[in-house]
């Protein structure tokens, strides 16, 4: 890496994206640069050694948002490559995805407390931090998070709920409106869904929800386990839902005050108009609904119109 080559301990830089090629290895010198001006930092397709995981920059003051794409570390990386982030107290988001070796996060080495402007968080396809039950609590127990994007397997999701059981006898994560829960990936060695137990302890203490993705959800009964359902307002149900619409339906029909609602079971002989009706009726402020359907089934615009729905409905394959 270039960084490498500065003989200054110190760089002026606002904005720093590096890109290995083949994921070539950041040397020690490069990771130990100090970025005070740092705004922005995005590192892809990089592989760290076991000699220079020991720190990522120095003095991150200024860091706003850290994109972590693609970064390899050999050994796995101890946990104290976290410390770095212990200045950035004005971080807002934080981005990993495809960091498989990356170390999870402890509270031990890198505190959520003074870091109060972290908003925005997305972890995916990092098994081994998003397997670990630190990496939850530390989640979990920052004071400003409102988004949250992972991925949600049943090892994660165990140790989300382990975590928030843990985090005393007030465990409601107070701000986060917008859960995104994803599918691991085919090849990963944690393909199985999580348990319905698991869904509800983590649902149940998130009372500003109001946005929810559950692309993996196979029961329903989670559902019910919102706090506040009033506030919920767009719902994204995934492929593995088994019950039937109308069914699905009456389950998320308590969510009075939804504007947009998506629908990805692959559900064959779908009647919309009765799931339209139901909806709309339960739910006076919908306005869009997407259905997973066949482009040459799909009913067409007077069908819906017929129907007395004001709605901008949607099919996708």
């Amino acid at each position: 890496c270039q960084l490498g080559d500065v003989n200054r301990g110190s760089i002026s830089l606002r904005h720093l994206s590096v890109t290995g090629g083949h994921f070539e290895t950041f040397s020690a010198r490069a990771l130990n640069v100090s970025l005070p001006s740092a705004v922005w930092i995005a590192l892809k397709s990089a592989h760290f050694s076991a000699s220079t995981t020991c720190t990522l920059f120095r003095h991150l003051r200024s860091l706003r948002k850290l994109v972590l794409d693609y970064v390899s570390c050999e050994g796995g990386g101890p946990e104290t490559i976290w410390r770095s982030l212990a200045d950035t107290t004005g971080l807002e988001e934080l981005h990993v995805t495809d960091c498989r070796d990356l170390p999870p996060i402890s509270r031990h080495v890198l505190s959520p407390n003074p870091m109060p402007a972290l908003r925005r968080v997305i972890i995916k396809r990092c098994a081994r931090m998003l397997q670990s039950d630190d990496t939850w609590w530390w989640l979990w127990q920052l004071p400003a998070l409102r988004v949250l994007e992972v991925d949600f397997s049943a090892r994660s999701a165990a140790a989300a709920a382990r975590a928030l059981s843990a985090s005393g006898v007030d465990s409601r994560v107070r701000c986060l409106s917008s859960l995104i829960l994803e599918a691991p990936f085919d090849h990963d060695d944690d393909r199985d869904p999580p348990s319905e137990e698991h869904r509800v302890a983590v649902l149940s203490r998130l009372p500003a929800l109001r946005e929810l993705n559950a692309y993996d959800t196979h029961g329903l009964t989670c559902f019910a386990a919102i706090s506040r359902p009033n506030s919920l307002q767009t719902l994204r149900l995934g492929n593995k839902v088994a019950e039937e619409p109308t069914v699905v339906a009456r389950t998320i029909a308590r969510f009075r005050n939804l504007r947009g609602i998506a629908f990805l079971p692959d559900w064959s002989d779908l009647d919309v108009k009765p799931v339209l009706e139901l909806l709309t009726q339960a739910c006076p402020s919908l306005r869009d609904v997407s259905f997973r359907f066949p482009s040459s089934e799909w009913p067409s615009d007077e069908k819906v119109a017929k129907a007395g729905l004001v709605l901008d409905v949607k099919g996708f394959g």
